[in-house]
């Protein structure tokens, strides 16, 4: 294994170009580091099937990269090596965006959020990744560059399937965009985590809404873990788009969640019983961004 430590972004993109195919980034480490730790195993015992030794590409000192930027509209600009617990701890998160809050800090134990990067829990396209949703729901984007140039991709199109997005080989995520808040937006999520020890959520969602003359005026809702990949429920959102949260709604809304949930497990009774926890959990975060939206006022129902 090679190990390059580079000092520039620039440098970082010109080692990816070079060894772009085997190349792997390392961040916070906390998802690349087992898989090298196997595929190191594999080729010391001699299994040539498992690809040639990895080039690890540290960019975890990359001041550019670690830096939150608030610019001067409202939007926030973080640098992909934020740890989740820098993020979900700025103040400006807090204030304009609790939701994605609540899911940066849902992300695992202390220890794993003082290391696990936002860049790196999306580029680990893990159905389970709670900050992925909240990120879509708010319309975020990501910023990646590659030594011939850059591209701007909204965080609900940059996980393609577990474990694989839409990055090339040799480019690099340098950033997360998130949109200037617009009057009366709010944002929440929830979730629940599995048994496990380690805690990983089981379902969640993401609810980010506008309301507009005591109406929901846009809205977008994003679910965690109940998919194969973190994803849109686009249908779901509609059924909220220019009406309270009153209970004909609030049906409709929940039977379009639980269509909206392709868990891909075996049991078909775990697979419904996900589909019904997402469906409350979405009530439970519309809600809640409700509520935060009108400024801790009613939650529109009569």
């Amino acid at each position: 294994m090679e190990y390059l430590a580079p000092t520039s972004i620039g440098e970082a993109l010109r080692s990816l170009h070079q060894h772009r195919g085997s190349a792997r980034v390392l961040a916070g480490g906390t998802s690349v580091l087992p898989v090298l730790n196997n595929t190191s195993a594999a080729l010391a015992g001699g299994d040539k099937q498992s690809g040639s030794a990895p080039v690890l590409i540290d960019i975890k000192r990359l001041a550019e990269l670690r830096s939150v930027t608030v610019l001067a509209d409202g939007a926030l600009v973080l640098g992909a090596a934020v740890t989740c617990q820098e993020a979900s701890s700025h103040p400006a998160i807090q204030k304009s965006w609790q939701g994605l809050a609540e899911a940066l800090a849902a992300t695992g134990p202390a220890q794993i959020r003082s290391r696990a990067t936002i860049g790196g829990k999306l580029c680990q396209a893990a159905s389970t990744a709670d900050a992925a949703a909240a990120l879509m729901a708010i319309d975020a984007c990501c910023r990646v560059v590659s030594v011939s140039g850059e591209r701007l991709i909204p965080v609900s199109e940059l996980i393609l399937s577990p474990g694989r997005t839409c990055l090339r080989t040799d480019e690099l995520l340098v950033s997360i965009e998130l949109p200037a808040p617009r009057a009366g937006t709010a944002d929440a999520y929830a979730r629940v985590a599995s048994r496990s020890s380690l805690g990983k959520t089981y379902a969640g969602v993401a609810v980010a809404l506008t309301l507009k003359d005591d109406r929901i005026d846009s809205c977008r809702v994003a679910l965690a873990a109940v998919t194969l990949v973190p994803a849109l429920a686009e249908r779901a959102a509609s059924m909220l788009i220019g009406n309270r949260l009153e209970p004909d709604v609030l049906a409709r809304f929940r039977r379009q969640i639980a269509g909206a949930c392709r868990a891909g497990v075996d049991s078909q009774q775990t697979a419904d019983h996900k589909a019904h926890v997402a469906s409350e959990l979405a009530i439970s975060a519309a809600r809640v961004a409700w509520q935060r939206s009108a400024g801790g006022g009613s939650e529109g129902s009569r």
